[in-house]
């Protein structure tokens, strides 16, 4: 097994391999850094020039996006009718008043969120693909979905070189198609005790253990909820899932933690999932 890593989206990312084949495991890590980097300039909200810069300067015109794009954007659509508006591309508006650059930011007061929840909701877009009219002082953010996606579309591209077995880890979200020879990927999830044992799939996990503000005992979580623009307050600290993608295990993780209860939420889907409670 070799094993190579790479920083990419803010985070820590692994390759692992089951081979002693240096050259293609260079091969390997090779196009998968490019793929990765790729994604993350194109979709990055930081990125001046990137897709998501593009269509916030569009000033409320019709934009022609690509079918990358495209394809995301209908993707976020179909989880926005899902969810009931509970998972929503263009609550990104809400950072402008939820930083969580550090446990002891100021929680904003209600009339600053109120200001920005007539700019949230999907509803309020144009959307005929491949066209996207967006108005005047929304934005849209795959943040909920990015890191995911360039896990799966890696994966793909790794199963496109070689057959050999490969688990690839970016900070934390994870995804393989093929069990190692030693039956089944061993993982533990971060902050916790569990280890998770799994032959193929994808695992994401959701949570409050690195992004969070804290006033006195009160944790307010980074997961935003789009229709009341506050932050989810849960007695767990993580969520984890596996499904049959990264992506599909990442949306069920964030919707879980918008639900009154995500433990029924999670054994209705029929997926494994794993919790983490605060301690009492």
């Amino acid at each position: 097994m070799l094993k190579r890593v790479f920083n990419c989206m803010a985070s820590p990312c692994e390759i692992l391999l089951e081979t002693e084949d240096p050259i293609l495991m260079n091969t390997v890590e090779a196009a998968v850094v490019k793929e990765a980097k790729r994604i993350e300039t194109k979709f990055s909200r930081y990125n001046d020039q990137g897709v998501l810069a593009v269509l916030q300067r569009s000033g409320g015109a019709r934009v022609e996006v690509d079918s990358e794009t495209a394809a995301l954007i209908e993707f976020a659509k179909t989880c926005y009718e899902l969810s009931d508006g509970l998972l929503d591309i263009t609550s990104g508006v809400l950072r402008r008043v939820w930083s969580f650059k550090t446990p002891d930011d100021p929680v904003p007061k209600q009339r600053e969120i109120a200001r920005l929840l007539p700019l949230i909701g999907f509803e309020k877009l144009t959307w005929n693909a491949p066209f996207l009219t967006l108005p005047e002082g929304m934005q849209i953010d795959f943040g909920g979905i990015g890191k995911e996606y360039a896990v799966d579309r890696c994966l793909d591209l790794v199963s496109s070189i070689t057959t050999v077995p490969c688990l690839l880890n970016f900070g934390g979200d994870l995804a393989a198609k093929r069990a190692p020879s030693a039956g089944e990927w061993r993982v533990g999830i971060e902050g916790t005790a569990n280890v998770v044992e799994f032959k193929s799939g994808g695992i994401a996990t959701s949570g409050d253990q690195r992004r969070y503000l804290k006033v006195g005992s009160k944790i307010y979580s980074h997961i935003l909820n789009p229709k009341t623009g506050w932050a989810v307050e849960s007695p767990y600290t993580s969520i984890s899932v596996l499904s049959s993608t990264c992506t599909n295990a990442g949306v069920l993780a964030t919707l879980s933690f918008l639900q009154d209860d995500p433990k029924a939420f999670l054994e209705a889907q029929g997926c494994r999932y794993w919790l983490q409670k605060d301690a009492p």
